[in-house]
């Protein structure tokens, strides 16, 4: 039995192997609490799938057209989907973007599975899997590595602020970029900015944290 070709028992599998790789990264995604669960992948997968060998299906049959018309679609058309889940945050942190991307990929899985390409769709499912639970640790310990801490602070005024540079200056603390962010409520007072700033090998957050935040005239101060 030709399993690139359409019959039942490859249409079977192509869609039972779509919906098991979408349930796996959907439910690493939902274990996270993230916006798309592990529903979301699978009828992503799934949908994907059915336009691939629908695509397949009229070329075969009216033996004209183009087989990867319907996928091309899919590909471009899913961005949609994936810029609804990237949010900004309060403090201007993004969020949602590895959502985003894994939802593209997981589109892109469903259609190597709906056109028959078993082998890139098993390989890259499981890479992928494999990548969103592991390299999320292995960021944060390069992140940790490299010194690079990203701030949100709330100053009292801007002579905190130049109090607070002053400190930075003192241990060795370089600041890369700091920019204000807009208040939603005015009525608190104060500024409130975003800091990135890049310390030594190795700093210790905690630490900075403790030193930079004790400081008089800074209301809150979180990593982000």
């Amino acid at each position: 039995m030709n399993l690139q070709e359409l019959n039942w028992f490859s249409i079977v599998l192509r869609i039972l192997l779509s919906a098991g790789v979408g349930c796996l990264i959907g439910l690493e995604r939902e274990s996270k609490n993230h916006p798309a669960g592990f529903r979301t992948y699978v009828l992503v997968c799934l949908g994907a799938c059915l336009v691939m060998m629908t695509n397949q299906y009229l070329f075969t049959t009216f033996q004209s057209g183009d087989p990867a018309r319907l996928g091309a679609q899919v590909i471009s058309g899913i961005g949609f989907l994936g810029a609804g889940t990237i949010l900004v945050t309060r403090n201007n942190q993004v969020r949602g973007l590895t959502t985003a991307a894994a939802l593209w990929a997981a589109a892109c899985i469903g259609l190597a599975a709906g056109a028959g390409f078993y082998e890139g769709a098993v390989t890259i499912g499981v890479i992928l899997v494999l990548v969103m639970i592991f390299f999320k640790p292995l960021d944060n310990k390069v992140r940790l590595e490299f010194g690079y801490i990203r701030l949100y602070i709330h100053f009292d005024n801007s002579d905190v602020i130049d109090v607070f540079l002053r400190k930075c200056q003192e241990d060795r603390l370089h600041v890369i970029d700091m920019q204000p962010v807009l208040q939603k409520d005015e009525h608190n007072g104060g500024i409130v900015v975003l800091v990135e700033m890049k310390g030594p090998y190795k700093v210790d957050h905690e630490r900075v944290l403790d030193r930079l935040g004790s400081l008089k005239g800074v209301r809150h101060m979180e990593e982000i």
